[in-house]
């Protein structure tokens, strides 16, 4: 990916959460480390996807993100250290190789994971 491109991905993240720019890294989850889950995640996704022009039609979205009528039950079951919900989690990196591909689908995140 080149610079621009991931600069700008941090850009994007950083106007979209409470993290600064120099604090965004490739390991940092969606949902545990950003705080986007939900509706927030799906609309940021969006953006993502506009921004960088990577295409989303072979990702299923809510296999990744919580449903915000199911977040209170995830946290509980995170609580009770009940088995994860999600066997993966979308991480910043996931992002950083769909600007690299224009794409970004189910296949890539379980094989990059």
């Amino acid at each position: 990916m080149a610079l621009d491109d991931l600069n700008r991905l941090k850009i994007l993240i950083a106007e979209n959460t409470c993290l600064e720019v120099d604090e965004i890294h490739a390991e940092l989850q969606l949902e545990r480390d950003l705080y986007l889950s939900g509706d927030e995640a799906v609309e940021f996704l969006l953006l993502y996807s506009d921004e960088f022009n990577v295409d989303l039609s072979g990702l299923n979205i809510r296999e990744y993100i919580t449903d915000e009528g199911l977040q209170i039950l995830v946290w509980l079951l995170k609580l009770l250290r009940i088995k994860k919900v999600r066997p993966i989690e979308l991480k910043v990196a996931h992002l950083e190789l769909g600007v690299k591909e224009r794409r970004l689908n189910n296949e890539m995140i379980n094989s990059s994971s």
